[in-house]
């Protein structure tokens, strides 16, 4: 994958069992550029954005994903989205002192699939263990009954993912017949952290008892919707009286956009223009 963002899917011809690769690289950089995290709180919120591309990665019809942490131990909050277009955003919330072991530490896990058409879906589980990776792993297990398998990294340079998932059968369970997952996994070269800068060779080197079908490709990019026409709906969420108490006490009303860190602020004539639908660009502060 050199220094592209991708995502590979593939699948264990003969096998009941589908997978994805996934390298952030330009935009993990992104993410994090405008933060001040500490590096544990950072590798998280690597290791969430990846995941949430690894759970997108078999969605159909633009269905976008977001998965949402509320924490009991040192992470407060961590939000992460990923558009059916393969576009990710995260943010993250934490409290001091930082534990020298896991962050997690309790709390519970939301996943919510918002396809283009039709119902929105919500599962919310307990967190389970101390990483990302086992706290999905259950998460999968008991709110779609689908035995999955992930390893997840980042560094301050890159995050990245590798996701090995039984594939439902017709009844909608992990229960097609033929080779499962236990299987795939038993037979596996040992790994600590996925190499995917070339999905084909890693492919061939961990599981090359396997004949596989690997997919061509598919981009990722970095999203943020610091849009005039999106701050301005903002503008307007918060209504009149409460934009009217803002200026008269503040003299304009200022937003954060928490994804990207950047604080835009609107004057009186901006702020009243926004709440009159019209599409206006606020101050950039920072």
């Amino acid at each position: 994958m050199g220094k592209k963002d991708q995502l590979a899917t593939f699948v264990f011809e003969g096998c009941n069992v589908r997978g994805g690769i996934v390298s952030l690289d330009n935009t993990w950089q992104l993410i994090v550029a405008r933060h001040n995290y500490p590096s544990a709180v950072a590798g998280l919120v690597g290791e969430a954005s990846v995941a949430s591309v690894l759970m997108a990665s078999h969605l159909k019809g633009g269905t976008s994903l977001s998965m949402q942490i509320i924490g009991e131990g040192a992470i407060r909050l961590l939000v992460v989205q990923c558009s059916g277009d393969l576009r990710v955003r995260a943010m993250a919330d934490w409290r001091e002192p930082l534990p020298t072991g896991g962050l997690l530490g309790g709390g519970r896990l939301a996943v919510t699939l918002e396809p283009a058409i039709g119902e929105r879906y919500q599962g919310i589980v307990p967190i389970v263990g101390s990483s990302m990776a086992q706290s999905l792993e259950a998460y999968f297990q008991r709110s779609e009954q689908l035995a999955t398998k992930l390893w997840l990294s980042a560094s301050p340079e890159r995050a990245v993912g590798l996701m090995l998932q039984a594939i439902p059968g017709e009844d909608g369970q992990g229960g097609a017949t033929g080779i499962n997952l236990d299987s795939v996994l038993s037979e596996m070269t040992l790994l600590d952290q996925p190499d995917v800068a070339h999905p084909e060779r890693f492919l061939r080197e961990h599981f090359g008892a396997w004949d596989i079908r690997l997919h061509a490709p598919r981009a990722l990019a970095h999203d943020c919707r610091c849009t005039s026409s999106h701050l301005g709906n903002i503008v307007r969420m918060l209504g009149e009286a409460e934009v009217n108490s803002l200026l008269s006490e503040q003299g304009m009303v200022e937003l954060t956009c928490e994804f990207c860190n950047r604080a835009f602020r609107y004057g009186p004539q901006d702020a009243r223009a926004a709440l009159d639908g019209r599409d206006v660009s606020g101050q950039l502060l920072h």
